[in-house]
């Protein structure tokens, strides 16, 4: 690929919709240049989206990695948790923050301007990797956060420079077509991480909904067919053989972002453990209930005034999940009229990430 090139850098390539619905959000809002995408699948996500792509894993840094960066006019981050101590033991966490601030300093040293455009930060705990994080983000010609919190940690681990507050791109995501609602529909989204006592206290919550308030499940795994250990699929298995309304409850894995926004779209309650399926049923206005596994749950649903119906881990655990629903159902239809309300508002700031970009270095941006 010639210069002039932007190199696009994400989760992407790993079957997970909410990642595949940032990917095509980028490739929708940034056009008139070249693009090259980073994939953990290379060739499948070239063959989908048409777009160059050079291979995430493998050898870092990869001749293809270095010849993209060196062709490149901008490196941009596009969408994610992105600063934070991952899943795994603390060599995975040290050699994923240390593979983003030798990108960022070699970005830098070429004199190539970078951006992280809609990304959320944390957990950061541990003093090293909170140390890493700062100086990854001091090297980043533009930061924009998907959230309140995410910006403030940022500034709680010692950053500097300017913070912009925008949201998840996903926001600009444009619902398609129409779908009537079903009674009593309720979208459930598990998450590989989830533990056998975390899905079991799940199971005990979702017989609740169907023998208190007659719903009938569609359990929906967001990443499957990937790697086994990030695949929903089998804690979706789990959670239904743990049911005893067993036949009130399907599981349907959707392929694209545009089947799961439609299963999404039919459905009265959300109950999900994935960021991008809470902001699925906010864009159709449908009541979302998130499961906190992660900073970016709260975060979120702070910023879209819900964080009533937010529960953490311990929380699910402890028994405390239906109480909570209990208060959310005779509410589902104020509440996704409120999140669907909050999602126009943050579709203007999701459009803003770009908007910044633009005035960091002059590129074409949809309207």
């Amino acid at each position: 690929m010639g210069a002039g090139h932007l190199l696009l850098m994400g989760a992407y390539g790993q079957r997970n919709l909410g990642d595949d619905a940032l990917l095509e959000v980028f490739l929708t809002q940034l056009h008139g240049e070249s693009l090259m995408v980073n994939s953990a699948t290379p060739r499948a996500t070239s063959e989908r989206y048409g777009v160059a792509t050079l291979p995430t894993y493998g050898l870092w840094p990869s001749p293809a990695l270095m010849r993209g960066l060196l062709a490149a006019e901008a490196v941009v981050f596009g969408g994610g948790s992105l600063l934070k101590e991952i899943e795994g033991n603390w060599f995975a966490r040290l050699r994923y923050l240390a593979r983003i601030l030798a990108l960022l300093e070699l970005t830098q040293r070429l004199g190539r301007p970078s951006a992280m455009l809609g990304v959320g930060m944390g957990p950061l705990h541990t003093p090293l990797f909170r140390r890493m994080a700062r100086m990854a983000a001091e090297r980043t010609s533009l930061i924009c956060v998907r959230d309140q919190a995410s910006a403030d940690l940022l500034h709680a681990i010692g950053v500097q420079r300017p913070v912009h507050v925008t949201a998840d791109p996903v926001y600009l995501l444009e619902p398609r077509g129409l779908a009537a609602r079903r009674a009593g529909r309720v979208i459930i989204i598990p998450r590989y991480s989830l533990t056998p006592a975390e899905c079991t206290a799940l199971a005990r919550a979702c017989d609740h909904l169907v023998q208190c308030h007659g719903a009938t499940l569609t359990i929906m795994p967001f990443q499957t067919g990937y790697r086994t250990q990030y695949d929903d699929l089998p804690v979706a298995q789990a959670l239904r053989a743990q049911l005893s309304e067993r036949t009130a409850a399907e599981i349907v894995v959707p392929t694209t972002t545009e089947e799961a926004m439609n299963l999404i779209r039919e459905a009265e309650l959300v109950v999900s453990a994935r960021l991008h399926g809470l902001i699925f049923a906010a864009l159709n206005g449908v009541a979302g209930l998130g499961l906190d596994y992660e900073p970016k749950m709260r975060g979120v649903m702070t910023d879209a005034g819900q964080v009533a119906f937010c529960v953490a881990l311990p929380e699910l655990t402890a028994g405390r999940l239906p109480a909570v629903l209990d208060t959310l159902w005779p509410r589902r239809e104020q509440v996704g009229r409120a999140l669907a309300a909050y999602a126009r508002v943050a579709r203007s700031g999701a459009a803003r990430n770009f908007a910044l970009f633009a005035t960091l270095r002059p590129v074409a941006v949809t309207a």
